[in-house]
């Protein structure tokens, strides 16, 4: 038999080797469903990260849960404790460089949850009128700095990680203006800019460096469209 056929045949056999120890392996792996009978708060679940100490967290619509592997730990809103979630109904989390969680709740702003206290800061609970708008929280991401961006229906601020300290970019939204931001904002480390969508204004972008905002009603320094896109 040739020298070639027989590195065909080796490149081949080798082949089915690894296919077939890859089978194993998937074979191998144990799938556990786990539901409100195995402890978990609600079977509707909205979000899940992990911590850097290799816990789960998982949002819920009936509080936050811990877990550790075997067991939950589940955080409820008090209502005589200002230091608990602000409300059960999760829908979004996003842990930052200090391993905390930032969280969305329905109707009741973001919250910056600390998993060594248990302890929450509510952002929306404070008498400074420029947070009301937090009240309806959407989403959140973070920037190259650390720094967390937050997002509601008609507001953007990015919680200063180094100053500790809440910058709202609401200058930029016309006060007769409704954005109406849906879903998420999206951070690029290219260039620094941050991405959001809208039911209203379509695809926005923010530079926080120049404070400008972009979308198809607003184009401040006449940015180049695509043909196939609204008019700005």
């Amino acid at each position: 038999m040739c020298s070639a056929v027989k590195t065909i045949l080796l490149i081949l056999f080798s082949q089915l080797l690894c296919a077939a120890f890859a089978f194993s392996q998937l074979e191998s792996l144990v799938f556990r469903k786990i539901s409100t009978p195995q402890g978990l708060a609600s079977n509707s679940v909205t979000g899940i990260i992990q911590d850097n100490k290799g816990f789960i967290w998982i949002a819920t619509t009936n509080g936050l849960q811990k877990f550790d592997g075997y067991a939950f730990t589940t955080y409820h809103h008090d209502p005589y404790n200002p230091q608990s979630i602000s409300s059960d109904n999760i829908g979004f989390l996003l842990k930052d460089r200090d391993d905390n969680i930032w969280m969305s709740t329905a109707f009741f702003g973001f919250n910056h949850f600390n998993p060594s206290t248990g302890k929450s800061l509510r952002i929306s609970d404070t008498d400074d009128s420029s947070y009301r708008d937090m009240d309806y929280s959407i989403s959140a991401c973070l920037d190259a700095e650390g720094n967390t961006w937050i997002l509601s229906i008609n507001s953007v601020a990015k919680y200063d990680f180094a100053r500790k300290k809440l910058v709202f970019f609401d200058q930029l939204f016309s006060k007769d203006l409704s954005m109406g931001m849906t879903k998420s904002i999206l951070y690029d480390p290219h260039t620094g800019n941050l991405w959001m969508n809208s039911f209203l204004r379509g695809l926005c972008m923010l530079d926080p460096k120049r404070s400008l905002l972009y979308h198809r009603a607003n184009n401040p320094e006449n940015l180049p469209r695509h043909p196939a896109a609204s008019p700005w």
